[in-house]
């Protein structure tokens, strides 16, 4: 069993959602195959100021006769699973069996997976460090809290745009695919955000080589996206993207949990 907790290099370093730039613009996630570790919350975060937690996580193929077990313990932040999930996918891994908890705020995961193959996972270490990346928790900072608007990629989620709602751009480019519009519209509704119009076009200024789809949202109560609900729509959106071209199947919303 091997046991991987995250470098405090990892957790200070500039992460997506909080880079500091003269355009107040924050990004999300690396695509799905990047060894970057999506420090979702906070740019100037550190370990010695309490902001940031790393979190252990523990990789075994003795705890059971066909599946490899994963734990994983972090503190709880919206959105732990679906990073987790993301990364078990991109690594080709079925989870056979799970089981989830809270507690004062601590958050324990257990899986069994097994490869493409139906076998134990051969490199536990690899697996491990590959989970470790990812499952950093740090607290927002001032700057990442007032942010108006984020960005990763062609997709932009603009809160200055327009006076009543936030703005979802995307530009699908070469990820553009047939159902890609029903796994953004999916993906919208699962994460309880409401569209009030929308518009694609084929060819628009400024934009070629795909769709360019722009939507009008809010949350349910009328009100614009925060940062939280932003910050996890981009990400959420970003996914999408990444495996948009992978199959063709559209993702749709009860592939997002």
């Amino acid at each position: 069993e091997r046991r991987c907790i995250i470098g405090c290099s990892a957790l200070t370093s500039k992460g997506v959602y909080a880079s500091s730039s003269a355009r107040k613009e924050y990004g999300s996630p690396p695509k799905l195959n990047s060894m970057v570790a999506p420090t979702r919350r906070s740019a100037e975060a550190s370990v010695e100021n309490g902001e940031c937690f790393p979190a252990m996580v523990s990789v075994s193929n003795d705890a059971d006769p066909r599946a490899t077990r994963i734990n994983v313990s972090v503190v709880d932040f919206p959105g732990l699973l679906r990073v987790v999930s993301w990364v078990l996918t991109g690594l080709e891994l079925t989870v056979e069996r799970a089981k989830l908890s809270t507690t004062d705020g601590m958050a324990s995961q257990e899986f069994f997976v097994t490869d493409v193959r139906g076998r134990k996972v051969q490199d536990t270490r690899a697996l491990g460090e590959r989970i470790a990346q990812f499952v950093q928790h740090c607290a927002p900072d001032e700057e990442a809290m007032h942010a108006k608007k984020f960005r990763e990629g062609r997709i932009v989620i603009d809160n200055e745009e327009d006076e009543n709602f936030t703005v979802i751009s995307i530009d699908s480019g070469e990820k553009d695919a047939p159902g890609l519009l029903l796994s953004i519209a999916s993906t919208v509704s699962a994460l309880g955000i409401t569209i009030d119009s929308a518009s694609i076009c084929t060819e628009c200024e400024h934009f070629s080589g795909g769709r360019y789809f722009r939507f009008l949202v809010h949350k349910i109560g009328g009100s614009k996206l925060d940062y939280v609900e932003a910050s996890g729509a981009l990400f959420t959106l970003s996914l999408v993207m990444e495996s948009a071209t992978v199959g063709s199947h559209p993702i749709h919303a009860s592939r997002l949990h």
